[in-house]
């Protein structure tokens, strides 16, 4: 019986090792495919002449647009379409944390009708600490409705959800997700600002049950169709 359990254990190790290692190449190719789509894209921008509602979007990968087929597919390009009229200004740049954002509001000068912040995403990846966070976020904020009194502050859904993280372990970036949810719903009510809360449970995240449609080809960012789900969440605060 002892050389039946060791046989066994050798087996299921075995197993846990093909899985780790099948995992690190799928996840490597994952990333590099992540990494093309991030140098392939640029942030959607409009210049109107002449325009008297100007809105400025930035953030990380999700305001380029990252996934994206073309730029009009992102959450700027959809909005300018919507307004011809309007000016669009993107100061996005993939991979920014929250804290990153600070320096490039508190430079920015003249006022904007409307201040759309798409960050936080990077933040849930990489689980920067929980109260740096609530202060960075704080920050951002603060600086963001001196630009506007119309903020709106939007991130990623149920990271957890993303189909590049090994099941057994996405939990952990479920629970993140929500973390960092409560953190920026609590700073956006007491900062006065709109929070577009992306976040669904599995059972009912378009997301989780068609991964293929709705994320892009490194199965992390969105791809044009995600980016129009995120959208229609986007109009019901504009």
């Amino acid at each position: 019986s002892m050389n039946v359990f060791y046989s066994s254990l050798v087996i299921a190790v075995l197993i846990l090792l093909g899985y780790a290692v099948f995992s690190y190449i799928r996840i490597q190719g994952l990333i590099r495919e992540s990494q093309m789509l991030v140098r392939g894209s640029t942030p959607y921008q409009k210049v109107v002449s002449g325009a008297t509602t100007r809105v400025l979007f930035v953030g990380d990968s999700t305001g380029v647009g990252v996934g994206a087929t073309r730029g009009e597919d992102s959450l700027a390009g959809r909005l300018s379409q919507d307004h011809p009229d309007w000016m669009i200004e993107n100061l996005s740049v993939s991979g920014r944390k929250t804290a990153e954002l600070i320096p490039v509001l508190t430079e920015l000068g003249g006022h904007y009708d409307r201040v759309i912040l798409q960050i936080g995403g990077n933040d849930i990846t990489y689980f920067t600490d929980e109260k740096q966070l609530a202060q960075d976020i704080a920050l951002v904020l603060r600086e963001a409705k001196r630009l506007s009194a119309h903020v709106i502050l939007i991130t990623s859904g149920n990271v957890g959800n993303a189909p590049i993280l090994p099941r057994p372990i996405a939990f952990l970036w479920h629970r993140r997700t929500l973390q960092v949810r409560d953190i920026f719903m609590r700073a956006s009510e007491e900062a006065g600002v709109t929070y577009v809360d992306l976040y669904r449970e599995k059972r009912t995240d378009p997301f989780f049950l068609e991964p293929y449609r709705y994320h892009a080809i490194d199965l992390f960012h969105p791809s044009s169709e995600g980016y129009g789900l995120w959208y229609e969440e986007l109009k019901k605060s504009l």
